[in-house]
């Protein structure tokens, strides 16, 4: 296989790009990573939590048991891999917002499968010094929280040592198709892979598919007086930088920074995984939406089987899927 000649083109090197392409490099295909670096896009300001419960009735996260110590694995073994630092352990102390919400947590607290997760509760004496909250709160532990930069960041260094990193956009008008390859610039591939995120909703080709983008947005700020070994979780999240920074707080702070971007989300809180029904030199990896940092391992591995054993989707996760006449979003 020449330098130029790859397996698969990815478009965009966000963390489903990003997962991808480590996946894809595991299992000893060739990949060539195309995007345009931008400063702030939705994968490098996500909040990175990843929490095993959900939804303002307090249930466990679609999938929990399966995408978290798969995320924390994969995490920790790129770190060490790649000998750089962006996953935390940090357990999440969730605050009450009332006597309501703390019995609501006690009663989903003894649901089956929750006690992994869900642990003591922690009284207004009990908190940690410089959280205030009248009613409390409750620890949640076997999440953690990932760096998005930091990640994103250290997975482009390692791409670019392996020769499989291009900076730029790539344009579908640019792209040549073959029955048997695909022709893009001075490259070739066999299919290119769609982790593209926003762009991927903007375009054409995916105007058919499922998607429900949403704003998300975070503040970074500096204080004294917050713990620096845990995520609070309550009206906001507050989550540690390093020093004194946070992305956002419950004390008196300064503001320094601010990001907003849409995240590629669907109607059905369910990834898109699969192949393009009119080309199918184009297959897409999509829609992670707010829980990308938690889902994403697991689904870059499934497509890696996909792709490697040529097998198809799960209805549900698939692009042309018919989504159900009711859902429920908290899951």
């Amino acid at each position: 296989m020449s330098t130029n000649t790859f397996d698969y083109i990815i478009r965009g090197q966000g963390i489903a790009g990003s997962l991808l392409a480590w996946f894809l490099m595991q299992s000893g295909k060739k990949v060539l990573v195309v995007d345009p670096v931008r400063k702030n896009t939705c994968s490098k300001i996500a909040a990175g939590l990843i929490h095993p419960v959900t939804g303002r009735r307090i249930v466990k996260s679609w999938n929990a048991d399966v995408f978290i110590p798969f995320a924390r694995k994969t995490y920790l073994e790129i770190e060490d891999k790649l000998a750089e630092r962006f996953f935390e352990d940090y357990p999440v102390l969730e605050l009450f917002n009332d006597a309501g919400h703390r019995n609501d947590w006690a009663g989903r607290s003894a649901d089956a499968g929750m006690s992994d997760y869900v642990k003591e509760e922690c009284g207004p004496g009990q908190l940690p010094k410089g959280i205030i909250a009248s009613h409390g709160g409750r620890w949640v532990v076997n999440g953690g929280w990932v760096d998005t930069r930091r990640f994103t960041d250290a997975l482009r260094r390692y791409l670019m040592k392996s020769g499989s990193f291009e900076e730029g956009l790539l344009e579908y008008n640019q792209v040549d198709f073959h029955k048997d390859k695909i022709q893009w610039k001075e490259y070739t591939a066999g299919a290119i892979i769609d982790c593209s995120g926003v762009d991927a909703i903007r375009h054409p080709l995916f105007s058919d598919l499922p998607f429900n983008p949403c704003k998300g947005e975070i503040l970074q700020i500096n204080t004294h007086g917050l713990p620096k070994d845990m995520v609070i979780h309550g009206a906001m999240k507050i989550i540690p930088l390093g020093g004194w920074e946070y992305l956002t707080g419950y004390v008196p702070y300064t503001i320094s920074s601010q990001f907003a971007s849409i995240r590629p989300s669907t109607k059905d809180r369910r990834p898109i995984i699969g192949q393009h029904k009119a080309n199918s030199k184009i297959y897409i990896f999509n829609g992670l939406g707010s829980k990308g940092v938690m889902m994403g391992p697991w689904m870059a591995r499934v497509l890696t089987a996909m792709l490697i054993n040529d097998i198809a989707p799960d209805m549900e996760l698939t692009p042309y899927r018919r989504l159900p006449r009711v859902f429920d979003p908290g899951h």
